[in-house]
C-alpha cells in the first residue's frame, strides 16, 4: 500500500479515537456524580463543589496541556504521537487507582486525588489527540472528514456506553442486583482496555500515514538548526498573534453554550410546559437522527455544495438563531417545539464537524505566516488545538450558569415547582431568547475571521509548494 492510500485510510480510521475516548471519559462523566457520593460517600455539596472547581481549572489547563505537547518532552520526531499511544495507559492507571481505592475502602482523600488527577489529565489525551489532525489532514476537506468519522464514532461508541454501562456495573457487582464498588471498578476496567485497544490502532494508522512526511521534517528541521519542540515564549506569541485562532476560539466558546442550554432545557419544557415527560422519547430520537445524518453529510455539503468554509458556518449560525427565535412563534406547540429544535440540532451538528476545520484553518495560517519569515519556528499546534477544549470548557461553565439563572427568573423552584402558565412562558422564554442570544454573539465575533476560501487556498498552496521545496534541499 503506497503513503497516499495509507494517508486517506487513516483520515478515515484516525475517527476510532474519538470513540476510544467515548469509553473511558463519557462513563466516567455520566457516574462522577453517583461515585463520588454512592460510592466513595461523599456528601452532595463537596461533590458539587469539587466537580464546578474541576471545571473551571480545566479552562485555563487546557492552554497549558498544549504547550506541554508543542515542547515535544520525548523528544519524538512526532511530537503527537506520544500522547495517542501512552497517554490512555496512565489514564487507566488514574482511573483505576481511583475505582480501586474506593473498592478497597481507603481515606476518601487519596480517591478524590486520583479522582482528579484523572479529571485533569484527560486533557493532555483529548489535545494530543486532536492536536495531530492538522499534520494528518491537507485541506479543509479532510480535515471535515476526520471531523465527521470523529463525531460518527463518538455518537456510536456513546450509545453503546449508555446502554451497557449500567447493565456493566449491576452484573458485576458483587451481588450482581445493585451497584456496588466492585461493579464500578470492572466495568471501568472494561471500558478502559477497550480505550487502549483502540487508541493503539489509531496510533499505528497514524504513524504509518504520516512517516514519510515526518521524515522530510526531521531533516528540514535538522538543516536549520532547530530543535524538536517550541519554546514556551514563542508559543505564546504564536497564539497571541494568531487572530483567525483567537477569533475562531471566541465563536466557538458562544456558539457552543447553545448545546449546553438547550439539551437541558428540553426535560423542563415537557414537564412543565407541554406536561408529559414520555414525549422526551421522540424528540431525544428526531435530534440523535439529525445530528448523525448532519454530521454524515457535513464533508459533502462543504465539498460540493458550500464550498467556502467562512460562508457556511455564518449560514450555520444564522440557522440556529433563527429555529431558536422561531419558537417565539410557535410558543408551546409540541410540534414547532421538536420542528424547530429539530432543524436546530442539525445545523448544530454540522457546526460540531466545522469547528474541527475552523481551528485546522487558523494552524495552516500559522504554518503559512512562519514560512512568510523564513520557517524559522516550529508552528505551536498542539496548543492551538488547546484552544477547542478550552471553548468547549467556557462554554459549558458560561451555559451552566446561565441556565441556572435562567430557571430561577423563570420561577423553578425544585422538585417542588407547580406547573403553571406563568412558569411555562417563562421557560419557554429562557429556551428561546438565551441559545439566540450566544448564537448572535457568535456570528457577530465571526464576522471579523477574514479566511475566506480563495485565501485559505493561497495559503495552502504556498504551503504545498515549500514542503515540496524542502524535499529537494
Amino acid at each position: 500500500m503506497n503513503q497516499e492510500k495509507r494517508r486517506k485510510r487513516a483520515l478515515i480510521t484516525f475517527g476510532i479515537g474519538e470513540g476510544a475516548y467515548q469509553f473511558m471519559y463519557d462513563f466516567f462523566k455520566d457516574f462522577q456524580n453517583f461515585f463520588l457520593t454512592n460510592i466513595a460517600n461523599m456528601n452532595p455539596v463537596m461533590t458539587g463543589t469539587i466537580i464546578s472547581a474541576m471545571n473551571i481549572f480545566k479552562v485555563f489547563f487546557s492552554p497549558v496541556t498544549g504547550i506541554i505537547i508543542d515542547s515535544n518532552p520525548f523528544k519524538s520526531k512526532d511530537k503527537f504521537l506520544p500522547w495517542i499511544r501512552y497517554m490512555p495507559f496512565a489514564l487507566t492507571a488514574f482511573f483505576m487507582a481511583m475505582a480501586g481505592s474506593a473498592w478497597a475502602k481507603l481515606p476518601t482523600p487519596v480517591t478524590v486525588l486520583f479522582f482528579v488527577s484523572a479529571y485533569i489529565f484527560n486533557t493532555l489525551l483529548f489535545n494530543g489527540y486532536k492536536g495531530a489532525i492538522p499534520t494528518l489532514a491537507k485541506n479543509e476537506n479532510e480535515v471535515s472528514v476526520v471531523s465527521t468519522s470523529s463525531n460518527l464514532f463518538k455518537e456510536v461508541c456513546r450509545f453503546l456506553v449508555g446502554v451497557a454501562g449500567p447493565l456493566l456495573i449491576v452484573k458485576l457487582s458483587a451481588t450482581g442486583k445493585a451497584e456496588d464498588a466492585q461493579g464500578f471498578f470492572f466495568t471501568l476496567l472494561i471500558f478502559c482496555s477497550i480505550t487502549i485497544i483502540l487508541y493503539l490502532t489509531v496510533a499505528f494508522e497514524y504513524k504509518n500515514a504520516t512517516a514519510g512526511e515526518l521524515k522530510e521534517t526531521v531533516k528540514a528541521i535538522k538543516r536549520q538548526g532547530k530543535k524538536g519542540g517550541a519554546n514556551v515564549s514563542a508559543m505564546f506569541r504564536q497564539i497571541v498573534s494568531n487572530k483567525p485562532l483567537l477569533i475562531v476560539f471566541l465563536t466557538c466558546s458562544f456558539a457552543i453554550v447553545r448545546y449546553f442550554v438547550a439539551a437541558p432545557m428540553a426535560p423542563y419544557f415537557f414537564k412543565y410546559v407541554i406536561g408529559d415527560v414520555t414525549l422526551m422519547a421522540w424528540y431525544k430520537a428526531a435530534t440523535q437522527i439529525v445530528a448523525i445524518v448532519a454530521t454524515f453529510l457535513a464533508p459533502f455539503i462543504l465539498k460540493y455544495v458550500i464550498k467556502d468554509i467562512k460562508k457556511l458556518y455564518i449560514i450555520i449560525l444564522i440557522a440556529i438563531t433563527g429555529a431558536h427565535l422561531g419558537l417565539a412563534v410557535t410558543g408551546s406547540s409540541l410540534w414547532g417545539f421538536n420542528i424547530l429544535m429539530t432543524i436546530a440540532q442539525f445545523f448544530y451538528s454540522l457546526k460540531g464537524v466545522y469547528d474541527i476545520v475552523l481551528f485546522a484553518a487558523a494552524i495552516d495560517y500559522a504554518v503559512w505566516k512562519n514560512i512568510k519569515k523564513g520557517g524559522t519556528e516550529t508552528v505551536a499546534q498542539g496548543t492551538a488545538m488547546s484552544f477547542y477544549f478550552m471553548a468547549i470548557t467556557i462554554s459549558q461553565v458560561i451555559g451552566v450558569s446561565i441556565l441556572n439563572w435562567g430557571l430561577v427568573q423563570a420561577g423553578y423552584q425544585g422538585a417542588e415547582t407547580v406547573a403553571n402558565p406563568a412558569l411555562a412562558s417563562n421557560l419557554m422564554y429562557v429556551v428561546t431568547y438565551l441559545p439566540a442570544a450566544a448564537c448572535v454573539i457568535a456570528l457577530i465575533i465571526f464576522l471579523f475571521f477574514k479566511l475566506d476560501q480563495n485565501k485559505l487556498s493561497e495559503m495552502r498552496k504556498e504551503i504545498a509548494e515549500y514542503n515540496e521545496l524542502q524535499k529537494k534541499l
